[in-house]
């Protein structure tokens, strides 16, 4: 199909390919970037954070 020019494929970087997150370990930003478009949200909003981490309220 690609040789008889039905399907075209092209490169897409990591900042436009939201499947990165289940495949490369990405910065804060572009993850949440990228969850944020699959519609992935978090239901524990401070988990990670410092607080948290440390067995805090």
């Amino acid at each position: 199909m690609v040789n008889q020019g039905d399907i075209s494929l092209s490169h897409v970087g990591t900042s436009d390919m939201v499947a990165d997150i289940f495949t490369k370990a990405l910065g804060p930003k572009v993850f949440s970037t990228h969850c944020y478009a699959l519609g992935l949200r978090t239901r524990h909003p401070r988990l990670g954070s410092a607080s948290h981490s440390r067995g805090g309220v």
